[in-house]
């Protein structure tokens, strides 16, 4: 997953993409996910609490 996140970055830095403009693809793709899994674990009553860890 982070080779794959790793190319999609270079990728949008050679298309001419701001920083900025990849981090904000970046956090709304994260939110796209954490919104899935908690919908997939029957949401934040039901599962367990999500926390956004970054390396």
């Amino acid at each position: 997953m982070t080779r794959l996140a790793d190319r999609a970055t270079a990728d949008a830095v050679r298309a001419g993409l701001s920083p900025r403009e990849i981090e904000a693809e970046v956090d709304s793709l994260f939110a796209i996910m954490v919104e899935a899994v908690a919908n997939h674990t029957g949401g934040q009553r039901g599962g367990r609490k999500l926390s956004r860890r970054r390396p």
